[in-house]
């Protein structure tokens, strides 16, 4: 049965989203015992007459909520038909939830230290069993949060709510997932979405470098095809290579800023940390494109442009319920994994051995003590002849384009879609594969059209000569953000003090001189407005640069702003200064020769607030 409740999160505005709870059984094995409550929200479509058969999603993970998918209320995905999104069992907005806060102390732990391999990992199977003791004592039974667990919990909310069929969408992990309800529960499957597969047979551990070598050269490679992105990272590997072994050799020091408590903390960026970094930004192709300049600037020892990239990764720490995420693993993965090839697949990457994965790594350690039975029917692969539409990305790095052509040639009724220039769930990305996948669900029987893809841009990579590279931008955002607008608020006191000095020196000017001063009295006036009016350009241009930045690369401000005009506007609080400093030795050397400066309280009030908004913005890295 489904029970109304409120949505637990913010829905989308204009959106017509039901949320409410389907109770099932923890164990199937005591249908009567312990209950779980899965979240589930019903994205009424904007059509006057919806199809009478939904789509049903849930997220990747394991264990990530699905709540960011009620984005899916304003797609192409609601035009025809209601979209069902359901948190999987052990996520977030489910009851219960599985986190593990000591895992993400652990991984921290790893990130603010440049400890051994090893260290880190007892550290983390330390934390994790930890971990499952406490979920364990809370009586739950985490032998019951897998992929087999999953599969019944949707057969269930497919009855609860009412329909006889439905589609269902399976994005990376939920993949998986909808394998699995193809393979055992096909009764009421019209049509099954698949983007980015986790095939349930692969034994995926053992080839986790190597799906993300093989996507880092192909954005390699596509780089060096295009002229001026491989003369401005010639060999792109190489530097990668050569940036890995710096930081692994001298760690750099970062200041991040933790989600949860929003105070800064220490980070030591090592090598295994910039090649996870290189592997997470491969996920989406908006940060993709910035792939090249962040192994550039960061094997460069550049730490303002590594802090973008730490705040990311703390806030993945958090991303996952990783009780649920280790009750999956651990039951499927762990036990198809051959440690022999797992160790030839840390080296893997061309040029580094033993690479590392933060939190991936460690998860084989972390199996052998978190105590679940494996489970030998999740490796069965799904035979149906269901149709089936198979989408994957070029660079993806975690679930590579190979494993979706190699479960789209098994099964019989299927349709595989390679997208170039993407990344990690691309139907979810830009309007063509969205539009592909909405058509193959409105017609499932028809030949898949899919020539839009042919007409995608290439990735548009950002250039060294593009971007003037300040922090300052990123820090005052991420100030703002946190509540502890510092740097705001120097900003805007010095600006206001410019402002209010140009207003006084421009009614001393025309009140007491009325233009009837000598060229030596005149001139302090005249530096110190030129200062106040510098800076004052300063301030607008850059918010004006700033915010027609965010509206079309908000990423980028990560790093800098937009060049040349951006290298102009990071100079003017400079030239002003010097002109506030050229005011000030004007009006010295006026009154030692005995003459009477107009306004020489304006004077020294505007040279004196735009040298300090010169150094509020030089305090928070916006000049150098």
């Amino acid at each position: 049965m489904f029970e109304d409740a409120p949505c637990p999160v913010e829905v989308p505005d204009g959106a017509r989203v039901e949320c409410g709870y389907v109770q099932v059984p923890e164990s199937r094995d005591v249908p009567q015992g312990r209950q779980v409550r899965l979240l589930v929200a019903v994205l009424r479509s904007v059509a006057a007459q919806p199809a009478p058969d939904p789509l049903v999603v849930t997220s990747g993970g394991p264990g990530s909520s699905s709540t960011g998918l009620l984005s899916l209320a304003h797609s192409v995905y609601a035009r025809n038909r209601d979209v069902v999104v359901v948190e999987q069992r052990g996520a977030r907005w489910s009851q219960p939830w599985l986190p593990c806060p000591e895992v993400e102390q652990a991984l921290l732990a790893g990130l603010r230290t440049a400890d051994p391999v090893e260290a880190e990992t007892d550290r983390e199977v330390a934390a994790a069993r930890a971990c499952a003791s406490r979920l364990r004592a809370d009586g739950n039974d985490l032998s019951a949060y897998t992929t087999a667990d999953l599969a019944e919990d949707l057969v269930d909310v497919r009855a609860a709510l009412g329909y006889e069929q439905w589609n269902l969408y399976g994005l990376s992990y939920s993949t998986r997932l909808a394998l699995t309800v193809l393979r055992d529960h096909p009764d009421g499957l019209r049509a099954v979405l698949l983007d980015s597969v986790s095939p349930p047979e692969l034994a995926q551990y053992d080839e986790r470098i190597a799906g993300f070598d093989e996507g880092f050269a192909r954005l390699v490679e596509d780089c060096a095809a295009q002229t001026a992105c491989g003369r401005g990272y010639p060999d792109l590997q190489a530097s990668l290579v050569t940036a890995t072994r710096r930081l692994d050799a001298s760690p750099l020091p970062i200041d991040a800023r933790s989600p949860a408590s929003g105070k800064t903390v220490r980070l030591l960026l090592t090598g295994d940390d910039l090649m996870s970094i290189v592997f997470n930004a491969l996920y989406d192709p908006a940060v993709a494109r910035l792939v090249p300049l962040i192994v550039h600037r960061i094997g460069a020892g550049d730490a303002d442009a590594a802090a973008p990239v730490a705040d990311a990764a703390l806030r993945q720490l958090t991303r996952f319920s990783l009780g649920m995420y280790y009750s999956v693993q651990c039951a499927e993965q762990a036990p198809l994994t051959d440690t022999v090839a797992a160790g030839r697949d840390a080296d893997a990457f061309s040029g580094v051995p033993d690479v590392h994965l933060t939190w991936l790594g460690s998860d084989l350690a972390v199996c052998d003590a978190w105590g679940v039975p494996p489970d030998p029917s999740a490796a069965r692969p799904a035979v149906s002849d269901v149709p089936v539409l198979v989408v994957a990305g070029r660079y993806d790095p975690v679930t590579p384009p190979e494993w979706g052509r190699q479960v789209a040639a098994r099964l019989p009724n299927a349709a595989f879609v390679e997208v170039p220039a993407a990344g990690h769930i691309p139907s979810l990305q830009g309007d063509c594969v969205p539009g592909i996948a909405a058509a193959f669900l409105d017609d499932p029987q028809s030949t898949v059209d899919s020539s839009c893809v042919s007409e995608l841009p290439s990735l548009d990579f950002v250039l060294p000569h593009e971007v003037a590279l300040t922090a300052g931008v990123y820090r005052l955002a991420r100030d703002a953000r946190s509540g502890s607008p510092v740097g705001l608020i120097a900003l805007g006191a010095a600006l206001i003090a410019v402002v209010a000095g140009l207003a006084a020196l421009a009614w001393a000017v025309l009140r007491r001189c009325r233009g009837a001063f000598s060229k030596r009295s005149t001139a302090p006036a005249l530096l110190a407005g030129s200062a106040g009016l510098l800076q004052v350009a300063f301030a607008v241009g850059l918010g004006w640069l700033v915010l027609r930045t965010a509206a079309t690369d908000q990423l980028l401000l990560g790093f800098g702003v937009p060049a040349p005009l951006g290298h102009v506007l990071l100079a003017l609080p400079l030239v002003a200064g010097f002109a506030a400093v050229g005011a000030i030795a004007a009006l010295a050397i006026s009154v030692r020769a005995g003459g009477r400066p107009a306004a020489s309280g304006s004077v020294l009030l505007t040279s004196g607030a735009a040298l300090g908004l010169l150094a509020a913005a030089a305090a928070v890295g916006l000049v150098p």
